[in-house]
């Protein structure tokens, strides 16, 4: 990913994290998903690999119930939408290693949060 990204991906990012915070509150979980996958998206768009790009996002389809399993907790999902603002501050910056610490890490409150309820104790 070039970086820093440029002002229109900026705008881009922007607009989608206004998107996905205006549906976090008014509690539209099905927008939340949407907005979340476009803001992704327009990240993965920008690794300048077409194919790589079109694989990724394919790939996050196919998790994409893992990957948005924290909608159901409002403290994570707030998380979700501050860790939007960060990433994007990160790319505009330019800071390579937050933005890829910030990716990382965005991931894990899902992921827990899912693994969490799949395993049980019986």
């Amino acid at each position: 990913m070039e970086l820093p990204i440029s002002d229109h991906v900026v705008a881009e990012l922007i607009k989608m994290a206004d998107a996905h915070e205006a549906a976090w509150v008014t509690g539209e979980l099905a927008l939340v998903i949407e907005q979340n996958n476009k803001f992704h998206n327009i990240l993965f768009d920008q690794c300048g690999n077409p194919f790589l790009a079109e694989t990724i996002k394919r790939m996050a389809a196919a998790a994409n119930a893992i990957r948005s399993y924290r909608i159901g907790d409002p403290v994570l999902l707030k998380l979700a939408v501050q860790e939007h603002r960060q990433m994007i501050s990160a790319a505009r910056g330019g800071d390579r290693n937050q933005l890829a610490l910030l990716c990382r890490q965005h991931i894990l409150p899902s992921r827990d949060l899912y693994l969490r309820d799949q395993i049980r104790p019986v």
